[in-house]
């Protein structure tokens, strides 16, 4: 079998040398026009903060740009409105669950009464940050009345706020305001409560576990996750809350103008 060769004339490659460096040419400039696309495709905050102020690792997610409140209207154990109004002013920390709950809502306040102690107890924090709020946020309020979330959130903490929908009593009306499920899908809680037996006043409750963190402008700053333990994997740690608060802290200050 013979071997076949193919040759090429001087101008032959001259053109072929010229073609490929125009092909490189127009790749380089794709390739450009496509890094351009994709950011400025990005959000602009996103860019700013690799950049300027990359956003703190914590036990949870510190969001770069705080998050708007959708109005709510809600009741609190002393039968006050408590609206987005009243988060303005002081750092707030949100918990949510119900009474009944076995343990994990338990757990999770009575660590959170273990971080408002370490909160009032460091001398080096601002006031204003010692006055940090608590708040019980109860997913079952036709369950969950006044009376109920009152001797409940005492248990825990005196200076604590529980709070309800409006509409969460037989007077009222079953479930909950309008104003309640924005508030829950405005700040990230999940949450399903289905009645087992009515008669027996049996349901049966899941919801998300986290714990949400306002800033004073009343925002959505950071969100907290239970420590990842496989023999608690529903557990916070105060210790930890107390770290990553301060971490939040210090990153809100940093970014304000």
């Amino acid at each position: 079998m013979s071997d076949i060769s193919i040759t090429t004339s001087g101008d032959a490659k001259a053109d072929a040398a010229d073609f490929l460096t125009k092909q490189l040419a127009i790749r380089g400039k794709i390739r450009i026009a496509l890094s351009i696309c994709v950011l400025f495709a990005l959000p602009w905050f996103i860019l700013l903060d690799f950049s300027a102020n990359p956003v703190p690792d914590i036990q949870g997610v510190v969001l770069s740009q705080a998050s708007d409140i959708a109005p709510f209207s809600l009741q609190s154990h002393e039968n006050k409105v408590f609206s987005e109004v009243d988060l303005i002013g002081k750092w707030h920390f949100i918990a949510y669950g119900y009474s009944q709950c076995p343990d994990i809502c338990p757990t999770t306040l009575m660590s959170l009464n273990a971080l408002a102690h370490a909160i009032k107890e460091t001398p080096s924090l601002e006031e204003k940050i010692k006055a940090s709020q608590f708040i019980f946020y109860t997913v079952d309020p036709t369950r969950d009345t006044l009376a109920v979330l009152a001797s409940y959130i005492q248990y825990f903490n005196p200076d604590f706020i529980a709070l309800r929908s409006h509409h969460g009593d037989a007077k009222q009306g079953q479930g909950k305001a309008i104003e309640a499920l924005a508030f829950e899908k405005s700040v990230g809680i999940k949450a399903i409560v289905n009645p087992a037996n009515e008669e027996r006043n049996s349901y049966r409750v899941s919801h998300s576990v986290s714990i949400l963190l306002t800033n004073p402008e009343g925002k959505l700053q950071a969100v907290f996750f239970a420590d990842k333990n496989q023999t608690a994997p529903t557990h916070f740690d105060s210790e930890n809350l107390y770290r990553d608060f301060l971490t939040v802290i210090d990153y809100y200050q940093t970014k304000k103008p």
